[in-house]
């Protein structure tokens, strides 16, 4: 999204480029992201005064995810993009920051008011 930001204000069409391929390794690093969230949730015991925090993040992220892989699709598996990317995949990519804000506050919130994903001895 800030790439995207950068390429908008004139940065340079490099930008662009940058975007799709932050974008590409993105999709790619959110699944082992999404692996440890689900071992996590598994082996863990869930305190129950956490389970609407653990689903509103699970909820923010999945959206996030969906956001950023639409946002990939529409600007085309031509890599590196030959132009800027479309104003309805710029407006999904800023769905997505919102979605990863909005669910980086409640896994904060997991991790630190519940201790999920903490070690305790």
């Amino acid at each position: 999204a800030a790439a995207d930001a950068a390429a908008c204000l004139g940065a340079g069409a490099q930008w662009w480029t940058w975007s799709h391929r932050a974008l590409a390794a993105g999709l790619v690093l959110a699944l082992p992201a999404v692996a440890a969230g689900a071992v996590e949730l598994a082996v863990r015991r869930i305190p129950r005064a956490a389970v609407g925090s653990v689903a509103v993040h699970i909820s923010c992220m999945l959206a996030a995810f969906v956001c950023f892989l639409v946002s990939y699709g529409l600007r085309g598996a031509q890599a590196p993009p030959a132009q800027a990317a479309p104003p309805s995949a710029l407006a999904f990519s800023a769905a997505g920051v919102a979605a990863v804000l909005l669910g980086g506050w409640f896994g904060g919130t997991l991790v630190y008011r519940f201790a999920i994903g903490s070690r305790t001895v």
